[in-house]
């Protein structure tokens, strides 16, 4: 028997058992203008399969087909006429691939896709799969994401979970109407649908802006300290747990903590380092007289905590990465040694090696240039890169972006100056690329390090695997104040999240999110 691609339309009534129906799943990967949109299947081997691209969601009823089918797709019919058939192999595998012309016409479409199943021996229609979307875009472009966030936020963290779909957490908020929402609830961005949605029972124990967010070795998601709806510093963690759809919270830190940094150790354990422990708006000095030398290290598995040793003197906002060999690279932030008894808080240019074999913390050379609000990311190659951050004055509260980058071996046991960054830029997002490229994402082209606020950074940069160079190679679709990314679909695209703002630094209503593909 052999079907046109109008077939399934044309075959007329069917029979209908929905209990006997088995899975089907449908995965997209590429999608990329100039390349190809190509789709994996899986299905009942043998049987039949009926893929629909689509510009819409839908909905189309099978009833269509099948007057006792209460199903209904995710897909309208407008592409009818590039519906593919094939029929699964003896493993149950399909593929299909639609050729994208490098044509910039197709930038910014919405593209659906859904597979229905149909047995030949008995005619009977069998699993759908799932829909997937996406937003079709050019190589170094941006596009909006198929479906936005559905809240306001900025503050918060992106992590990506083991099946490869992501979970938004934390940070300040305010509904898509500029309503201030308590933002504990947990969202998932499928990147299979480029959707966002609130996930039923996964709440943080409170509000946590500037919270950290690490993924655990088991899948689990680790968020610490932060500051809640007040403004006050938090010792509390809580635990997500993607399988069971679950947040629990953990044991408390020794201290409240925000502006420190939590790094996954090897083991599975992880080291925290310094931060702020009393915030008080009012009193920023206050508030930076407050930042603690204190390290512990909490294991996930006890969920318990063990002491690790204090840095040379408190810090906040420094920046803090594994190395290949399982030490942590704590470099710079802001500093607040005891000068004749007196709190005297400086940018640092220092950096500190911890030895988790041996619960030890050692000097390493110093980077160029005092900075905080810096970016800093483990290569594949060993090196450390740090980029840009800011200087300044924190008692005249006088800031200063800064454009240098600089990289540390761990064989070499050094640091050596790289090419700046294309635009000086503090708090930015750093991603190595599968090709060893880098980009740079969001940050503050001027910055208020206190509040970490500022002008939000619009240019993507992306720098070679030699580090020699920075060029611009688009901007983001909206000013996204504190703009947190993540690589998504095996970095095929980068998902770029944050509450925009206007001319003033005024939040924008605009719950939107984009991807941005490399």
């Amino acid at each position: 028997m052999t079907f046109s691609r109008t077939a399934l339309l044309a075959v007329g009534p069917l029979l209908f058992a929905a209990p006997a129906f088995s899975q089907a799943s449908l995965t997209r990967t590429d999608g990329a203008i100039g390349s190809s949109i190509d789709y994996a299947l899986t299905g009942p081997a043998g049987d039949l399969y009926y893929l629909l691209p689509s510009l819409t969601s839908g909905p189309t009823p099978l009833a269509l087909v099948d007057p006792a089918d209460p199903r209904v797709l995710e897909v309208g019919l407008d592409l009818l006429s590039l519906a593919e058939v094939g029929f699964f192999d003896g493993t149950g595998n399909g593929s299909v691939s639609y050729p994208l012309p490098n044509n910039p016409a197709f930038q910014g479409l919405d593209w659906y896709a859904q597979a229905v199943t149909l047995s030949i021996t008995t005619l009977v229609l069998g699993p759908i799969t799932g829909p997937t979307a996406f937003a079709i875009a050019g190589q170094q472009t941006t596009a909006a994401t198929v479906g936005d966030t559905g809240i306001l936020v900025a503050g918060h963290s992106l992590v990506e979970l083991p099946d490869g779909t992501v979970v938004l957490a934390g940070g300040g908020a305010t509904d898509p109407a500029g309503n201030p929402i308590v933002a504990v609830d947990l969202r998932r961005f499928d990147p299979q649908t480029q959707s966002f949605s609130v996930i039923p029972g996964a709440q943080l124990s409170h509000e946590r802006g500037a919270a950290t967010a690490t993924g655990l070795l088991d899948g689990r998601v680790l968020y610490l300290g932060g500051s809640d709806g007040s403004g006050a510093a938090r010792d509390t963690g809580d635990l997500f747990d993607p399988v069971a759809g679950t947040v629990t919270a953990t044991a408390s830190m020794s201290v409240p903590r925000v502006g420190h940094t939590a790094t996954l150790l090897a083991d599975g354990r992880v080291f925290v380092a310094g931060g702020i422990t009393f915030i008080d708006p009012n009193d920023p000095i206050a508030s930076i007289n407050s930042v603690t030398p204190r390290t512990e290290i909490y294991n996930p598995s006890t969920n318990s905590w063990s002491n690790g040793p204090n840095l040379p003197d408190p810090r906040a906002g420094h920046a803090a990465s594994r190395l290949n060999d399982g030490r942590v690279l704590v470099t710079g932030g802001v500093e607040v040694p005891s000068v004749f008894g007196l709190p005297f808080p400086a940018f640092s240019n220092d950096c500190q090696l911890y030895n988790p074999a041996n619960n030890s913390l050692s000097g390493t050379g110093d980077f160029g240039g005092d900075r905080s609000l810096h970016s800093q990311i483990t290569l594949a190659d060993g090196r450390v890169l740090v980029a840009g951050g800011a200087d300044g004055n924190l008692l005249t509260q006088n800031f200063s972006p800064l454009e240098s980058c600089w990289t540390f071996s761990a064989t070499a046991g050094g640091w050596t100056q790289v090419a700046d960054l294309d635009t000086a830029r503090a708090f930015a997002n750093l991603h190595e690329l599968p090709s060893g490229e880098v980009l740079a994402i969001g940050g503050f082209t001027t910055v208020d390090v206190i509040a970490v606020t500022g002008t939000p950074a619009t240019g993507i940069e992306r720098a070679g695997g030699t580090l020699a160079s920075w060029t611009t190679s688009t901007s983001l679709l909206a000013n996204r104040g504190a703009a947190v990314s993540l690589p998504v679909e095996n970095a095929d695209r980068v998902l770029i999240t944050g509450a925009p703002v206007d001319g003033s630094g005024q939040p924008v209503l605009d719950d939107s999110a984009e991807t941005y593909v490399p």
